[in-house]
């Protein structure tokens, strides 16, 4: 009887042990690829108003140009001056002496 008791509470224990893994397993994944799907987004938002930037040519612009043209970014969000920099949806339009945009640099 002693033998059947032990061996129930290890089938038990063990069977606990792996649903705990697997909900964990599960947890963490979870995260992991929701973490992966927002850098996607982020990454495919960059690369869209890259292309913008690009096909305008904003470089050498003075910024009151660049804000004309860049009404809002591919976010629907208007672009801000903020340290130095023209934002545009993760984009830093790095902005000269002289108020022009001098280059484009990754947030």
């Amino acid at each position: 009887m002693r033998n059947k008791v032990t061996l129930l509470s290890l089938f038990i224990f063990s069977n606990l042990l792996w649903i705990c893994v697997v909900l964990y397993l599960y947890a963490h994944y979870s995260v992991a690829y929701t973490y992966q799907d927002i850098t996607i987004q982020k990454t495919k938002g960059m690369l869209a108003q890259s292309l913008i930037i690009a096909n305008k040519n904003l470089i050498g612009k003075s910024v009151s140009e660049v804000k004309s043209e860049i009404v809002n970014d591919v976010y629907g969000k208007k672009p801000f001056i903020k340290g130095g920099c023209l934002y545009a949806s993760f984009l830093c339009l790095k902005i000269g002496s002289n108020s022009t945009i001098i280059s484009v640099n990754p947030k």
